[in-house]
């Protein structure tokens, strides 16, 4: 009976390893630039819009380029490229797209400054229109959106053909506060 416990404990320690069975205490860092967390507060001013909206800005324009850079690379990698049908390339340009986390996160950061932001200022001032530099340095142009044309952005951003399901997902989470009336405004539109 010895034995057979033996053999039973060591088949145990063997086929499940210890390390398996051990719970993680590390949770997973949850990338804040995707992940969006609860939206709640709204923003109190103008300023406060403008400054969110050109950290918005730099921040799409810093995943436009990585996306760029990964994928001239990536393109380069394929041999014959410029002799591929336009329907090869397109399977490649998807494959790589949607599979580009810096595509996703550009998507979203696109959706806040140029749809979120833009229908957060029309609440408070419906015939705003700045230029305004990021801190980047990049001119950014921003104007207030009406609800009709928040809805287009929404209504583009879900039919982008390279955005994930969780992309999608988030780009509603953040349209779903986004419309909300702001009580801090004083325009009611």
């Amino acid at each position: 009976m010895k034995k057979l416990l033996y053999i039973i404990s060591g088949l145990l320690v063997t086929v499940f390893p210890t390390s398996n069975l051990i719970s993680c205490k590390t949770e997973p860092k949850i990338d804040p630039d995707y992940y969006i967390p609860e939206l709640n507060e709204q923003p109190k001013s103008i300023e406060e819009i403008e400054k969110l909206a050109c950290e918005a800005y730099d921040k799409n324009q810093e995943y436009l380029n990585i996306k760029l850079e990964n994928w001239l690379k990536y393109r380069d990698n394929i041999k014959n490229w410029d002799n591929l049908k336009e329907d090869e390339k397109d399977e490649h340009k998807i494959n790589f797209f949607s599979n580009s986390i810096e595509t996703q996160k550009s998507e979203i950061f696109q959706f806040w400054w140029f749809g979120t932001y833009q229908y957060k200022i029309y609440q408070f001032n419906p015939k705003y229109k700045k230029e305004l530099i990021t801190p980047l340095g990049y001119k950014l142009n921003l104007e207030a959106n009406n609800k009709e044309r928040y809805a287009n952005n929404l209504n583009g951003s879900l039919n982008y053909r390279y955005s994930t399901v969780h992309t999608k997902q988030h780009i509603q989470k953040i349209y779903n506060w986004g419309i909300q009336d702001n009580p801090n405004a004083n325009n009611k539109k």
